[in-house]
Formats: C-alpha cells, structure tokens, sequence
C-alpha cells in the first residue's frame, strides 16, 4: 500500500512556503521603481556633520503618475522659483529625456515642466554649471558625450557640441589652474570603473590614462557636481552596493586633475528615514541657497505596469 504524505505537516509547509514565495514573486514583478526629486531643507554645515535625518528632506510635490523625475540640477533660480533640469522617465516610453521643472520655492510644488532635450536614446543625469546653460547630459547610449547650450528664456538648443567619441556615464566636470577635467564611468562596468578625461587644445577630451582610476562599486560612480566646504574639495559618489544607487557617498579629494584622483570618505547620506522615496538616494548638489537630491521607491503599479510594456499603442499619441 502506498501512503500519501500529500498533507503531512512537511509537505503543507512546502505548499505554503512556494505559494508564498509565488506570490511575492509576482507582486514584485509588478513594482514599478518610481523616483522624485527632493530639496533638503538644512544647511550645509548641517548635513556634513549630521547627515540626513527624518523630515530632512521635502519631496516635489506633483500630480503625474506615469512617469519620474530624478537626476535633479538646478540651472537657475530667482525669488519665486527653482529651475531644475532633471531625467523625466515616462514608463510608456522606457527613455529618457532632459526636463526643465519650475518649482515653488515655498511650498516645493511643480508648477511647470518643459522637455528641452530629447533624443532618440536614452539621456539622463544634465551635469550644468549654475547659471551657465550649458548642459551635457549623460548620453552613453549614443556612444559620445555631447554639450547642448540653452538659450536664455526660451530654453531651446541653440549649439551641440561633441565634447567625446566615447561613451561616458554621469559624467562631472573639474576646473583646475591644469585644465579642464571629466571624471565618469565607463560602459563596460558602468557602477564601479572610473575614468578621467583632459581637454585637449581643440575642446574635446579623450582618456587621460586606459584604466580605471579606481573600481569600486561604492565610491566610484558620480552622484554630483564637486563642491568645497570648509576649504576642502568634495565629490558625491553612489553607493550601489545591494541596490542601484541605494546612498550616497561625500568623498574628501586629496588629489584630483594631473596628480591623479585619491579621496577618503567623510560622510554617508541616505533618504532611509525619508519616506515615500527612502530606497535609494543618488544624487547630491550643493547650491547657495539650496541642496537637491533624489530618493526612490517601489510602488504597486497594477495594472498601470502591464499597460506600459505591453499596450504602448495606448500611449502612443499621448500629449505630455
């Protein structure tokens, strides 16, 4: 005789523990990963020394649900408004585009946005100097890095400009007495091998050594323009271990440019007990009268999620 053992105690725990694991599989498979910008609302001095807590940072308050807004730097600001160039991710489309955003300065709400680049690849991450309107987005997907230049009002392109012919990855720029400086990762590990670029006498820039200056998946890729405190140089630097982009890291340079790159950490900033969007934190910039970041979160986007992958003829002649 043979003896079922299909409800044993055993078995109806392996039943339970697939079915479960099931389910959390799929209810996974349909988070969407959303990201927003956020204004830290402490000074400086403050975070450096204290990092980021609870309350600490205000997300940007907007109404759109089918897309994401990360990678933020500010282009300009006046009494009542910051300019924000930032990603804007619209899940139909799965690409990126260069966004202007006007936020309230008080209340830290979207008033309105306005593509200013778009390409037929993937852009992102708008490296600018403030006040500059010259934007070089990352754009490795093109395979070259490419600066646009803004015009004043009208915030349309009115100069392109290949700065390389070699894919570069959250690229940042340095200035020094030397030259001008790119630092960025490379496509082939884009989380962990850094690479330094020089200008040459003709205004483009090319490897300033073959290797990487430095591989490691948590101090090499850039989550911000440089910026000095205190007299001291400082690189914001993603940490990706465990998660793309999960926090970040506010590297001291002891050497930058021709001497080469060497920096030791000072402090680690996350958004962890910034809720909605406390998974992950990826950028940092320092302005004078404001710091701007970013934060993710996984949302339950159902059925949102299937309708964007598998029914864009639905988006197709969207207006956005």
């Amino acid at each position: 005789m043979i003896m079922s053992t299909a409800h044993s105690p055993d078995c109806a725990m392996i039943v339970f523990r697939i079915t479960g694991e099931t389910i959390v599989g799929l209810i996974n498979r349909l988070k969407i990963e959303v990201y927003n910008i956020g204004f830290i609302v402490k000074g400086l001095d403050s975070v450096m020394t204290d990092g980021i807590a609870g309350g600490d940072i205000i997300w940007l308050k907007h109404n759109y649900r089918d897309r994401f807004f990360a990678d933020p730097f500010l282009l300009d600001s006046d009494e009542e408004n910051y300019y924000v160039l930032c990603e804007e991710f619209l899940f139909f489309e799965e690409i990126g585009r260069i966004t202007l955003l006007t936020v309230d300065r008080k209340t830290y709400t979207l008033k309105d946005r306005r593509v200013v680049i778009k390409e037929p690849t993937h852009l992102s991450f708008p490296f600018c100097s403030f006040r500059g309107y010259e934007v070089t987005p990352e754009s490795s997907a093109s395979g070259r890095c490419v600066r646009y230049t803004l015009e004043k009002g009208s915030f349309k392109v009115i100069k392109r400009e290949v700065l390389a012919q070699t894919p570069m990855i959250d690229q940042v720029f340095y200035e020094d007495p030397e030259g001008s400086w790119i630092y960025a990762c490379g496509k082939r590990n884009p989380l962990s091998d850094l690479y330094v670029f020089k200008r040459n006498e003709s205004g483009t820039y090319t490897a300033f050594q073959q290797e990487p200056v430095l591989s490691d998946i948590g101090r090499a890729r850039s989550a911000g323009a440089f910026f000095t405190w205190r007299g001291k140089l400082y690189r914001p630097v993603q940490d990706s271990n465990g998660r793309y982009g999960k926090q970040t890291v506010i590297m001291e340079m002891t050497k930058a440019g021709k001497d080469g790159y060497e920096a030791k950490e000072h402090i680690v900033l996350n958004s962890f007990e910034n809720p909605p969007f406390n998974c992950s934190m990826h950028t940092f910039n320092v302005y004078d009268d404001c710091i701007i970041t970013d934060g993710s979160g996984d949302f339950l986007k159902f059925p949102s999620k299937i309708l964007y992958r598998y029914c864009r003829f639905l988006f197709k002649n969207r207006l956005d």
